[in-house]
């Protein structure tokens, strides 16, 4: 993960990721956005945001 920032207890952070797959023999591509929030060590949020590539 690339970390956005951070202050005090609670950090934020993003993992950017592609999925590549095919169905019925036709490639399909996935792009997306896990946000992660943090408090005292743990994820305290997590957000997933994706986008079909045709």
């Amino acid at each position: 993960m690339k970390l956005l920032c951070g202050s005090g207890q609670l950090q934020d952070s993003y993992n950017e990721w592609r999925f590549t797959a095919k169905k019925d023999g036709e490639p399909i591509e996935t792009h997306g956005v896990d946000y992660y929030r943090f408090k005292d060590g743990l994820i305290v949020e997590k957000n997933s945001f994706r986008k079909f590539l045709f």
